[in-house]
């Protein structure tokens, strides 16, 4: 099997919302799985939940079964509304700090133990 060991996370970055980040996001996925057998899928902020919008869902509606199978993902922390994560976060007393959500993006690359991984920004150049 092939590794990468000298590629371990790379962030998919737009700078507004509907750029195109998770359909980047969900061909390099699909290729990490298809050449290392293997990736790792971090969806830090998510809005719109509320409506259905869930860019994790996106990315496996493309993957077959023996794909979702080697791919491990998750999304930290989600809100309902369609607006920006700062908006969200500002009206939600139990919104997460900087520092606890580069944590839990450490934690889950670290359990993971997957060698290629993804984090999808939630947009703009202030978001995780």
């Amino acid at each position: 099997m092939k590794r990468a060991r000298d590629l371990q996370r790379l962030v998919v970055f737009g700078a507004n919302t509907d750029v195109g980040k998770t359909v980047i996001a969900t061909g390099l996925v699909r290729a990490a799985l298809r050449i290392f057998n293997e990736a790792a899928y971090c969806k830090p902020l998510q809005t719109g939940t509320g409506r259905g919008d869930s860019d994790i869902n996106t990315i496996l509606s493309y993957c077959t079964p023996d794909e979702r199978d080697k791919l491990a993902y998750t999304e930290l922390y989600s809100w309902p509304d369609p607006v920006s994560p700062h908006v969200a976060a500002a009206n939600d007393p139990d919104a997460p700090s900087d520092e606890a959500v580069c944590k839990k993006i450490v934690d889950f690359f670290r359990s993971s133990e997957m060698n290629v991984g993804f984090i999808e920004t939630a947009g703009g150049g202030m978001f995780p």
